[in-house]
């Protein structure tokens, strides 16, 4: 692109934006009476779908691929369309479908249940001698996506050892984590991705995002060891710090290496030395990085707590395949119970921050709870069949995990709008809107479309990949009317804030849209956003 034609393409996105504001300001909250004008003026449409297209004809966006669709949720009136029925990379909206899929089938109140048992006798002098079972049914919750402080829950669990009087155990510490299967990836998930938290094991029994956060800071000086952290501290991962200090006017390039199934976390690179303050305070960069078998992950972290405590552990831990041998519950002593906040706190996590493990967990635990196998298979199969119930030909899509991380992943910018209007007309309507991200409030939209009327009329959940970023909710439109819309772009090599700005002004312009605008001097008034 020359740079004249991309200062004048800048230009005219200002003024844009400029324009948008200063008409809503003039145009004012006009409500539209119930039923009123509900087919709407043909020129005020087409005047939206011009100005639709003219933003997806952003000569920046050229080489990509884009489908969206706008739908009146009152009259049925299908607004706008391109390329709507061509299916794309869905990313992260993939998540649309999976927290619908949810509540209908789980249930706004379903909670999850962690449970303990004792597999042995607790003598007179506080020693327990057996095996204590953790049976993990699922719970995505254990982590700092869902609770300031999710370590404080290992204290929970410690607490309720001492008040069995249990001062040391000699045995094992198992965690069942068979409710799910063991396959921890899903189809088509990148390889090199799976070093990272987003793209984190999947299983049963999973405490903080199965990740490890790493904080790197600069030496004292230049051509000193940077100095690394890890939350929480453990023995269970380790880190080979080769990370230098270098000028405080450098670039600082870290990598972290972690081979699969490794525990061991490589950091090369440079981080920038820090003289503010006199060096007291340190500028650091954070990696959070997924950890291999989840399980024993959790179970590592439990014993240290309990040593902690001063309760003595000698025993191994175990998963459910290291085990080997089926638990028979009903011959074991149920001891205490974690239970997890409600489906619809959890789905609101799983939109708003558009948490990938979490909304893996509720596909498997949808597949457990309605055919008896937690696999990604299953879940799948659970959400063709959602989605057919909701008139969306299962053989028309492609959904293989519940997160959107899969690149095998495929919908239409209308499947999602159908889905959309699915949920607006279902008894979970309220619950799954306020699931959704918010412009200027917590979430994916936090720093987009501040300042403008689309900060409080858009609930939506985005997407992102390499070459991918998509889009889809509800806006209200100026006449409070209800717009479901999905916006999806594929094969860009723009940069994502390119197409999350055209993606904003396309939200803008709808938030905007009336189908009685003001008639000054008795003529129509036009106004394009």
């Amino acid at each position: 692109m020359k740079p004249l034609q991309h200062c004048h393409s800048g230009l005219y996105w200002s003024l844009f934006t400029l324009c948008v504001l200063t008409l809503t300001a003039a145009y004012g909250d006009q409500k539209a009476t119930p039923g009123e004008g509900r087919l709407g003026d043909s020129r005020t449409i087409q005047e939206l779908q011009t100005d639709l297209d003219d933003l997806l004809d952003d000569e920046r966006l050229q080489h990509a691929l884009i489908a969206a669709q706008v739908m009146s949720l009152q009259s049925g009136e299908m607004m706008y369309h391109r390329d709507a029925d061509k299916n794309l990379l869905p990313a992260s909206c993939a998540k649309l479908f999976t927290s619908a899929a949810a509540l209908e089938i789980l249930g706004q109140e379903f909670v999850f249940t962690t449970s303990f048992f004792l597999d042995g006798i607790i003598k007179r002098n506080g020693e327990f001698i057996g095996n204590v079972i953790i049976r993990g049914a699922g719970d995505p919750s254990l982590s700092d996506a869902f609770l300031q402080e999710p370590l404080a829950i290992l204290e929970e669990w410690c607490d309720q050892f001492e008040l069995l009087g249990i001062r040391s155990i000699r045995g094992n510490l198992v965690g069942d984590d068979s409710y799910f299967d063991q396959v921890p990836f899903g189809p088509g998930w990148a390889w090199d991705d799976m070093p990272f938290a987003y793209s984190a094991e999947v299983a049963a029994l999973s405490f903080f995002d199965n990740k490890v956060v790493l904080k790197v800071r600069p030496g004292d000086a230049p051509g000193m060891p940077a100095s690394v952290s890890m939350e929480p501290a453990n023995e269970y991962v380790s880190v080979r710090n080769f990370v230098t200090t270098i000028a405080a006017d450098s670039v600082v390039d870290i990598t972290p290496i972690r081979a699969l199934a490794s525990n061991v976390v490589e950091l090369h690179g440079a981080i920038a030395w820090d003289s503010s303050a006199g060096g007291a305070a340190r500028k650091e960069r954070t990696f959070e990085i997924a950890v291999a078998n989840p399980t024993l992950f959790t179970l590592h972290l439990l014993k240290h707590s309990l040593q902690r405590r001063g309760i003595r552990f000698r025993g191994s831990l175990y998963d459910s395949e290291g085990w080997g041998d089926k638990i028979y519950y009903s011959d074991l002593r149920p001891v205490f119970e974690h239970t997890s906040p409600s489906l619809k706190h959890i789905i609101t996590t799983v939109n708003q921050q558009s948490h990938n493990l979490a909304a893996d967990m509720l596909l498997k635990t949808m597949a457990k709870e309605s055919t008896g196998e937690g696999s990604f298979d299953k879940g799948a199969e659970i959400l063709r069949g959602f989605a057919s119930r909701h008139g969306i030909a299962p053989e028309s899509f492609a959904l293989v995990d519940g997160s959107g991380l899969s690149r095998l992943n495929l919908l239409s910018a209308r499947q999602i709008v159908q889905l959309l209007k699915a949920m607006y007309a279902s008894q979970h309507r309220d619950v799954y809107i306020q699931s959704l991200a918010q412009p200027g409030a917590d979430g994916t939209l936090a720093k987009r479309m501040r300042g403008s009327r689309a900060e409080s009329r858009v609930f939506a959940k985005t997407g992102s990949m390499n070459h991918t970023s998509t889009i889809a909710g509800y806006v209200y439109s100026r006449d409070s009317e209800v717009l479901a819309f999905s916006i999806m772009m594929n094969n860009s090599n723009a940069a994502q804030s390119v197409s999350r700005s055209v993606q904003d002004l396309f939200c803008m312009r709808l938030a905007g849209f009336t189908r009685h605008p003001a008639k000054p001097d008795g003529h129509h008034a036009r106004g394009k956003n």
